[in-house]
């Protein structure tokens, strides 16, 4: 990429890749540095939930993440051998109905790759030593694997430089929280027959062991070992170790080929004050570390990234002005603050030690999770589908990502895809065609290069005269999900969240909304 770049990205894993890579599409000119090689062959998160997947889609990345991945389509507990609960993922609401398990590293490659047919290198080793904000840039300090220091100024910083973040630390933003008790041990092998093919399968009799498929035949094995003896402080495990665990937890028999990789880790619960200051930004484990369950830390991060990087564009284009950015800090930190409340009552819960509170739990799970709307609810909210910004500034009426519509959703997504807003422009059971092209012809003589319009139609609209995209709503699914009963419009963001969605008489207001943060 060409010298000097308007934007820096410190950092190139998970988070920091999908933010050079945003960034891309929105022609932005960046660099993208980190103090070491990556990938590394060994990989801390392993699953994709269903709304990082969507993300993907937007991106361009999905078939080739699904061709790397493996699809988990069921979530098992287990007491003992007995099945207490089980959650069919293919009830989520969503094109892509399951988790994907996929390394971290083949996450990484994939990114690395794509940014690689962009033309477009990832500066390893390059550490950043210094910086200093100034009115109007930054000034920024690099040190290459030569020894030889840089000095370059960029108009903005991106820090995904992970949970001990230079740049949070020089700025000395507060990232308050806790070490959790938990002590837990990970191992990564193959076996010669996956009993957890396709599956999330966790065992409770005793303290928490759970298998995660997540490659072929390539397994990962999490357990509490905090309450053993041998291996409450372990940082790494012996064969023996692996085979005693799986013996003591597992029910089932497992025949291990090969171990790949094992580990050992606390658990850190933290968020940052902040996840802006001035010209700099804060996203993934930079903004905020939590308990592995459920698998949320490395999505949250790319989530960061897709929410901040169309926000930071419109402003560096000179089409949004800066107020727009505040919203990043506004919507991704009350993000934040959920998931670390949320994944930490789920690791007490699911790491209990005391057999009477065991017990209890799993008679409630059973209980509980035997409904299939108690299932579904579950599945919806670890997939990271029930995210809202309803409470932003940016939302009017709205906050909720773009609704699956079903077998029309595919064809509608093909229209909304992209960079650019999108105005759904709902021809309803009244038809006003004529008052839908007026809002049409006003939206693109302000913001044509911004906004794009698609025109959801019913088998009764006539669209003889209609020029541009359209849809047609066969058995009125898109209509039905999105509650236009008449004419009306729903203004979908770049990330595809509802901004705004209303009547057709309120397309005045819609006007005032935009002019608020969009600049003619």
């Amino acid at each position: 990429m060409s010298h000097p770049a308007t934007v820096l990205i410190v950092g190139a894993g998970p988070t920091g890749l999908s933010m050079a890579l945003n960034l891309k599409r929105y022609q932005i000119p960046f660099r993208i540095i980190d103090a070491q090689m990556k990938p590394v062959p060994t990989s801390n998160a392993l699953a994709v939930q269903s709304r990082t997947l969507e993300v993907w889609d937007d991106m361009g990345l999905i078939q080739e993440a699904l061709r790397r991945g493996v699809k988990i389509n069921e979530l098992k507990m287990y007491d003992h051998d007995k099945n207490i609960v089980s959650i069919d993922l293919n009830t989520l609401e969503s094109a892509y109905p399951f988790v994907l398990g996929l390394a971290q590293h083949e996450t990484e490659k994939m990114f690395l790759d794509a940014l690689s047919q962009e033309n477009i290198t990832v500066e390893m080793p390059v550490e950043l030593i210094d910086f200093a904000e100034q009115q109007e840039n930054i000034r920024v300090q690099l040190r290459h694997a030569d020894g030889k220091e840089e000095t370059i100024y960029v108009d903005w910083l991106i820090a995904a430089d992970g949970g001990h973040s230079f740049v949070r630390k020089k700025l000395n933003l507060a990232f308050k929280g806790r070490e959790l008790p938990q002590h837990f041990v990970l191992a990564d092998f193959i076996l010669e027959k996956n009993i957890a093919a396709h599956k999330a399968m966790l065992f409770l009799s005793q303290s928490l062991l759970a298998l995660f498929h997540y490659a072929e035949n390539e397994v990962r094995l999490i357990a509490d070992v905090s309450m053993d003896p041998e291996l409450k402080s372990a940082k790494t495990l012996t064969d023996e170790q692996i085979f005693r665990l799986i013996k003591e937890r597992c029910p089932f028999p497992l025949t291990i080929q090969k171990i790949l990789w094992t580990s050992g880790f606390w658990i850190h619960e933290r968020l940052i004050s902040q996840y802006a200051h001035n010209r700099i930004f804060f996203a993934g484990d930079a903004a905020h570390l939590h308990s592995p369950v459920g698998g949320l830390g490395m999505n949250t991060g790319i989530q960061d990234a897709y929410n901040l990087a169309w926000k930071l564009a419109l402003v560096i284009r000179g089409r949004a002005k800066k107020s727009l950015l505040s919203t990043y800090n506004s919507e991704r930190h009350t993000v934040g603050k959920k998931l670390l409340r949320g994944t930490g009552i789920l690791t007490t819960i699911m790491t209990l030690h005391n057999v009477f509170w065991r017990k209890l739990r799993d008679f409630l799970y059973s209980w509980i999770f035997k409904y299939k709307n108690n299932q579904k609810r579950m599945a919806m909210t670890i997939s990271q589908l029930t995210i809202t910004y309803e409470k932003s500034l940016l939302t009017h009426n709205g906050g909720m990502r773009m609704p699956y519509v079903g077998v029309l959703h595919q064809q509608l997504f093909e229209q909304v895809r992209g960079t650019q807003f999108c105005l759904l422009l709902f021809s309803g059971k009244n038809n006003s065609l004529a008052e839908i092209q007026k809002l049409k012809n006003q939206i693109e003589q302000k913001y044509v290069d911004v906004i794009k319009c698609v025109l959801i139609t019913t088998k009764n609209t006539p669209i003889e005269n209609w020029k541009g995209r359209s849809v047609y709503d066969n058995n009125g699914r898109i209509h039905q999900c999105y509650r236009m009963h008449k004419s009306g419009f729903c203004l979908l963001r770049p990330d595809k969240y509802i901004g705004f969605i209303g009547k057709l008489s309120e397309a005045d207001a819609l006007l005032d909304y935009l002019s608020e943060f969009l600049k003619d």
